[in-house]
C-alpha cells in the first residue's frame, strides 16, 4: 500500500474579507475572514467565528447551503443544495451559543445588554 504524504502549501498572498452590509460600532466594515491564495493557484476564504455566524444566519434564512464567499452551493446537476432539519438545528445551536457567550461576556465586563435584533439584517 502506498504511503500517504501530507502536503503543505505555501501561502502566497492573504487579503481580508469584509461583510458588505454589517458595520461595527465605529462605522467601519466588519471583517468576515481572510482570503488565502496558495502557491499552487488555489484560492480559499477562511472565516473567523463572526463570519461563520453570519454565514450560518444566511443559510438559515435561505434554507440552503452557502459558500464562504456568500454564493449558493449547487450540486453537479445544478440544483441548489438545501439544508436538512438536522443541519439547520446545528446552525441554530451554533448561533445560540454565540449569543450566550456574548451575553456572559457582557454581564461580566459590562456593556450593552441587547445585541443585534431580529430586525437587523446582516450577512453577505
Amino acid at each position: 500500500m502506498a504511503k500517504k504524504q501530507n502536503k503543505t502549501y505555501a501561502v502566497v498572498a492573504t487579503k481580508p474579507v469584509y461583510s458588505g452590509k454589517v458595520k461595527k460600532a465605529d462605522g467601519t466594515k466588519a471583517k468576515n475572514g481572510t482570503k488565502v491564495q496558495y502557491a499552487d493557484g488555489r484560492c480559499e476564504t477562511l472565516l473567523n467565528p463572526s463570519g461563520k455566524g453570519r454565514k450560518y444566519a444566511a443559510e438559515l434564512s435561505q434554507k440552503a447551503h452557502v459558500t464562504n464567499t456568500g454564493d449558493l452551493k449547487v450540486d453537479k446537476g445544478g440544483k441548489v443544495q438545501r439544508l436538512t432539519d438536522t443541519q439547520a438545528a446545528w446552525r441554530g445551536g451554533y448561533l445560540q451559543a454565540q449569543k450566550d457567550a456574548a451575553a456572559a461576556y457582557k454581564s461580566t465586563h459590562g456593556g450593552k445588554k441587547s445585541g443585534r435584533t431580529k430586525s437587523d439584517k446582516g450577512g453577505f
